[in-house]
């Protein structure tokens, strides 16, 4: 691993370590309706709206290559709020959109014949203290057998941040 500089006052820390302390960012897509470029859209931001006063941090404001506009908040709250905002004030030119985070899916291989779609997200649970997980965040989609005989399950789970799902494999 590759030691970073240490700002001032600071202990030398690994590059994993900045990486996973940065928070996570929350964005919010703005397209225009009558397919103005991104820089006119930022235009309109910037005139129309003021994250300052909603004190709201805007973390970046990017121009996409399809004319949309990639703007980056701190957090899910800030996201409703903007959002909200550029669309009653700039409802007429722009359309604000926050997107969905999709739940990963994952392959469990070589699951025993008797499992069933129904009682899979038991086992998993009983099975496997050490994820930590709660009932609800694993999702059993459907079953399906290889040309070699073996029995798969796709699995839709809620994945936290920093936790290792390696046992799943």
């Amino acid at each position: 691993m590759r030691h970073l500089l240490p700002s001032a006052g600071e202990t030398n820390k690994l590059n994993a370590e900045v990486a996973s302390e940065s928070g996570e960012k929350r964005y919010i897509i703005v397209k225009s309706k009558s397919d103005q470029s991104s820089e006119t859209i930022q235009g309109i931001l910037k005139s129309k709206i003021n994250p300052t006063e909603m004190k709201i941090g805007v973390k970046s404001l990017k121009a996409l290559r399809d004319g949309r506009v990639l703007i980056g908040v701190g957090s899910v709250d800030e996201t409703k709020l903007l959002s909200a905002d550029i669309n009653a004030k700039c409802s007429e030119a722009l359309e604000a959109n926050v997107p969905i985070l999709r739940k990963p899916r994952l392959i469990i291989r070589n699951i025993p014949q008797d499992m069933t779609v129904e009682g899979f997200e038991e086992t998993l649970l009983t099975q496997n203290p050490e994820l930590g997980m709660k009932p609800g965040e694993a999702e059993a989609k459907f079953m399906f057998r290889t040309k070699r005989g073996e029995l798969n399950m796709v699995v839709e789970a809620v994945l936290r941040q920093g936790r290792n799902c390696s046992c799943l494999n």
